[in-house]
């Protein structure tokens, strides 16, 4: 089987270490064609799913918000009086160097 009369003891044993490091590298190699094939079936059905495992994440549980915070939140923000910057307008609008409808064309574009 191993033919150890013919090529020596040392190609022999060389052989038979090549073989099994072969061997034992079969199930590492399936697993990670395996694993390539699915992140790439996950790329094609559900991108979501793919980055949240590639990313360590695992599936965010639904938390609902406590109701008396949210309001809380939103109120602070929007029952704060601002004063907003109208920004600066161009010359030809500050003259009334253009007119309305031109005005218009003008910000549609």
């Amino acid at each position: 089987m191993f033919k150890v009369n013919q090529k020596g003891l040392n190609v022999a044993t060389e052989e038979v270490k090549q073989r099994l490091v072969a061997l034992l590298a079969r199930p590492q190699l399936y697993e990670a064609r395996h694993k390539h094939w699915r992140q790439n079936h996950l790329f094609k059905t559900d991108q979501k799913q793919l980055y949240q495992e590639l990313g360590g994440q695992e599936k965010a549980k639904h938390v609902v918000p406590n109701a008396t915070e949210s309001r809380k939140f939103w109120s602070d923000l929007w029952d704060q009086p601002v004063q907003h910057n109208r920004g600066h307008k161009p010359k030809a609008l500050q003259n009334n160097q253009i007119s309305v409808s031109q005005e218009m064309q003008w910000n549609s574009s």
